[in-house]
């Protein structure tokens, strides 16, 4: 169990936060049940999972927990002051990976020639509706979620 901030891993994992660092070792953090849940579909880009048994009061963290453990990906027990240092989240829920990243060449080919909305946070599902519908009716390709 890390109970201290200034465990070199959690320094490394809050230095996530800064662009040139995540450019730099081509690895990302994400907090939350969800989302730590779909990223475990694809596990051999996860390397690690960080979890505050203190914050969780979710089943399903346990389970996503004993899941990482069977497939060998490393978990970081850490207490709850730790995670809140690290959670960019008012609620943190004690479940957060570091990951790699993992790009593609969106450059303009013969499939991907036109035009495209790229959406950052879409905060309200029916927003993301209107926005659907709107590019289609114009000839739009399509939407990418960012």
């Amino acid at each position: 169990m890390i109970t201290s901030s200034s465990n070199q891993q959690i320094k490394d994992i809050r230095r996530l936060k800064d662009r040139k660092y995540r450019e730099e070792t081509g690895l990302f953090f994400i907090e939350g049940i969800r989302l730590a849940y779909d990223a475990m579909r694809n596990p051999k880009r996860i390397k690690s999972l960080i979890f505050s048994q203190d914050l969780s009061s979710s089943k399903n963290s346990e389970e996503i927990v004993k899941n990482a453990r069977i497939l060998g990906i490393p978990v970081l027990e850490v207490g709850a002051d730790v995670f809140k240092s690290l959670s960019v989240k008012d609620g943190p829920q004690g479940l957060a990976a570091v990951a790699k990243q993992e790009w593609e060449d969106l450059s303009p080919t013969s499939e991907l020639a036109g035009n495209w909305t790229v959406l950052v946070e879409v905060a309200d599902p029916g927003n993301l509706g209107t926005i659907l519908r709107t590019s289609d009716a114009t000839g739009g390709m399509g939407v990418i979620l960012v």
